[in-house]
């Protein structure tokens, strides 16, 4: 399945300039005849501007997730089943997206933490998509899981057969010894009830052997079932670790901002009472000054 790029406001308005400057240079062209800038336009036009709108899409395919972006073609890989998160975001940072509005899609890739923002059409349908295949890779790892125990369980079966059939060839062994000598005694009453008993026995050993195949599948069932419920609950708790850790980050964001801003705000205070104190000291300069030429005048007189 293939879904585009949303395509956002800022995209569309690089393109409306890209072209409005490409008609631009048309223009100059046709006036003073220098055909360098429409050239450059127009390779900037075909060479960026329409691959990154044809070639930006998200592919899931094979319980992958692919990310195709530019002109180059660049692609990213995920295995849906390392994907731990996906929440909406407003980002403008460089990533394979057209629009502002994206999802922040967090995954795990050598044992670490990873996150990259796309920007699908459908949001909802985009998620829905990978939980199907999410949820696909499970049950055919279960399906293998159980394959592989079942080939297990039928070799250790062929190996009783092949025991029961040594048994049975030296039962048969024994029993023509007693068929001789139900021969010699004319007693073919015995023969029947040693027949009987031994399909008896037959039917059993069948029974046991379904029975522990039975019980040997729901104990693997059950085995799976408990290892897909420990993966779901360590997902939760590293999506609840990332969300703490981002809620810490911005709270000591805040809290910086904050304490950057008491700080402008006591330094400007104390630049005004300086000021303040420095014009106070330069009036009563000023002051005192007078009142000594009024004294020294009023010596001279």
């Amino acid at each position: 399945m293939k879904i585009q790029s949303k395509i956002g406001s800022f995209m569309l308005i690089l393109t409306i300039f890209v072209l409005l400057c490409t008609l631009a240079t048309f223009i100059v062209w046709a006036v003073t005849g220098n055909y360098v800038p429409t050239i450059i336009f127009v390779c900037m036009s075909v060479l960026f501007l329409l691959p990154t709108y044809t070639n930006t899409n998200y592919e899931i395919k094979n319980g992958r997730l692919y990310i195709n972006f530019g002109w180059f073609l660049i692609r990213y890989a995920i295995p849906c089943y390392n994907i731990i998160s996906m929440t909406d975001a407003h980002s403008v940072t460089i990533s394979p997206a057209l629009s502002s509005e994206r999802l922040r899609i967090t995954y795990i890739k050598n044992d670490k933490i990873k996150s990259i923002y796309i920007s699908p059409t459908n949001k909802e349908l985009f998620r829905s998509t990978i939980q199907q295949t999410i949820d696909q890779h499970k049950v055919q790892a279960n399906f293998l899981h159980t394959q592989v125990d079942q080939t297990t369980l039928q070799n250790v079966i062929a190996k009783e057969q092949q025991k029961q059939a040594k048994m049975d060839s030296k039962e048969q062994i024994e029993q023509q010894k007693q068929e001789q000598q139900d021969l010699r005694e004319n007693s073919r009453e015995v023969r029947r009830l040693e027949k009987r008993a031994q399909q008896a026995k037959i039917e059993e050993y069948k029974n046991e052997q379904k029975q522990a195949i039975k019980d040997a599948t729901e104990q693997l069932n059950a085995t799976l079932a408990k290892q897909d419920d420990k993966t779901n609950m360590q997902r939760k708790q590293l999506s609840r670790l990332i969300a703490m850790h981002d809620e810490q980050e911005k709270r000591e964001r805040k809290q910086e901002n904050e304490k950057w801003e008491r700080e402008r705000r006591e330094k400007r205070r104390r630049e005004k009472e300086q000021k303040k104190l420095d014009r106070q000291q330069k009036k009563e300069q000023q002051k005192l000054a007078r009142q000594i030429q009024k004294h020294i005048n009023d010596l001279e007189e």
